[in-house]
């Protein structure tokens, strides 16, 4: 009879552990959830922190013709995006992910520039936004690329 009861508050704690689960699922995917994040979206950051470090426009002109000089390695995309191109440099995917390369856009102060930088982060988001694996996604890389939007978000945005 001892080994029914312990299987028995076994079995409830089971049953009470799955409730809690299926619980927070339905919570996290139910109206109260998405009304906690709904609301408009903002149309620009009112506050930039600034870039200390210095630009080179005509890295700018660089990548623009698909030549991407990151972390002492050059790569030629060929009109490919850089993001499709399976480069065994670790330090130069770390750059690229980075988007400290960003501030190069930002110095050449052109249309082109811009057009072209919100382009490489329109392809980034699209293929690597819903994957969240790999270098693009290491803590010290995610790090980097959310201070370089937001330090550039008037080239980006």
């Amino acid at each position: 009879m001892a080994i029914a009861a312990g299987s028995t508050t076994r079995l409830w704690t089971l049953v009470a552990k799955e409730f809690w689960r299926k619980t927070r699922r339905r919570l996290r995917a139910g109206p109260v959830y998405r009304w906690r994040y709904s609301g408009r979206t903002p149309e620009r950051v009112l506050i930039a922190p600034p870039d200390l470090r210095l630009a080179d426009p005509q890295i700018a002109l660089e990548i623009y013709y698909g030549r991407y000089p990151l972390s002492g390695h050059l790569v030629e995309t060929g009109g490919k995006s850089p993001f499709q191109i399976a480069v065994p440099n670790p330090g130069w995917q770390k750059a690229l992910h980075g988007f400290r390369w960003l501030r190069h856009m930002r110095a050449a102060g052109t249309e082109l520039a811009a057009a072209n930088a919100r382009a490489l982060v329109s392809d980034w988001i699209t293929i690597h936004g819903s994957q969240i694996s790999g270098v693009a996604w290491e803590p010290g890389t995610t790090a980097k690329r959310v201070i370089a939007w937001l330090q550039h978000s008037s080239v980006v945005l």
